[in-house]
Formats: structure tokens, sequence, C-alpha cells
């Protein structure tokens, strides 16, 4: 996946990143393997449900109605009886292989965990680069706006200090994200796990 991975991110794509995580063939086939598991599990449960609705619940009249068969010149048709046991067999066979899949399933799923965790952090790792060179412009711009909220945080307190209300002006304060020089905002938090990524 490697280069074609840091090309999507790094702009010689020039659209929205398009890196997929299918694209290492390790994890591909892993994932394809749980996949076509899940697929054979739920066609197997289908069948499941289709062999329980498949049992007659009501056979007092059974001989009758294959008795009468029998008179009006038909065939005398099979035993429900027969054709619940054929039923009973394949629900066991049914039942045997839902087992084993769901068993495959259970020993599949952290084998592709892993190969998509492996080639993830791949993907990361070749992509830091990229990464670092956008969040050194978002800190930049943090930077910018933080002294921009600044000024208009002062204006605000000069207005109030004056005693006038802030009847018009708009928009609200964008105190959610705090200040930079206040250790317990977004802002602060967001700037300090930046500098420790890009140092």
């Amino acid at each position: 996946m490697g280069l074609k991975a840091v090309e999507m991110f790094t702009g010689e794509g020039r659209g929205a990143p398009r890196a997929n995580l299918r694209d290492d063939e390790l994890y591909a086939r892993e994932a394809e393997r749980l996949e076509a598991l899940k697929g054979r599990l739920a066609a197997l449960e289908t069948r499941r449900s289709i062999l329980l609705n498949a049992f007659v619940a009501d056979r007092r009249d059974e001989v009758t109605e294959r008795a009468q068969a029998l008179l009006r010149g038909g065939d005398i048709g099979r035993s429900q009886e027969l054709a619940d046991a054929e039923v009973r067999t394949e629900l066991d066979k049914v039942a045997d292989e839902l087992a084993i899949i769901r068993k495959a399933i259970e020993l599949q799923t952290p084998v592709a965990e892993a190969e998509r965790w492996r080639a993830c952090g791949e993907i990361n790792r070749q992509l830091l680069p990229a990464h670092r060179s956008i969040v050194r412009k978002v800190a930049t711009a943090l930077e910018a706006l933080d002294a921009a909220l600044g000024e208009e945080w002062a204006f605000r307190d000069r207005l109030e200090a004056a005693g006038v209300s802030l009847v018009e002006i708009r928009p609200m304060g964008f105190a959610i994200l705090g200040r930079l020089d206040d250790p317990q905002s977004y802002a602060s938090y967001w700037s300090r796990e930046a500098r420790e990524y890009l140092d």
C-alpha cells in the first residue's frame, strides 16, 4: 500500500483522502475470509429457519387424507413422519455446520483484527509527515485565532467594564474553545498534544 497511500494523502491525487485499508493484501485476505464465513453463517441460519418451518404441526388427519387421495386414484404420498425425519437429519447437519462456522468466525476475527491494526499502523507511519504538516498549519491558525479571540474578548470586556450591555454585539463569545493561556481549555489541551506530536 505504501507509496499509493502517501500519494493519496499528500495532495498529488488532488482529491479527498481515498486510501483503502483493503489495498493491504494481507489484511484484505483475512478480512475477506472473515466476511465469507459471516456470509456462510447467514445462509445457514436462513436454511435452518426454512427447515424449522417445514415441520407440520397437526398430523391427526394425515392418514385419512392419504387414504382419500389413494381412493381418488392418486398417489399415497409420503408419510409426514418420514419427511420430518429427513428434515431432522438436515437440521442436524445444518446445526453441526453452524457450530463449525461460528467457531471459525471466533478464531478468524482476532486474526483479521490483528492484520487490520498492523496495516493501519503501517499506513499511519507512512502518512505521519503529511499529517504533521497539516497539524503545523492548524497550530499556526490556532495561534492566530487565539490572538483574534483575545482581541475580541478584550473588546467585550471593555464594553462591559464601561457598563454597556452586549445587546447588538454578535456573534456570542467563542468560549467553548477557550484560550491557549488557560491550561484547562480545549485549545490548550490540543496545543500541548500537538507540540508533543510534532516534536
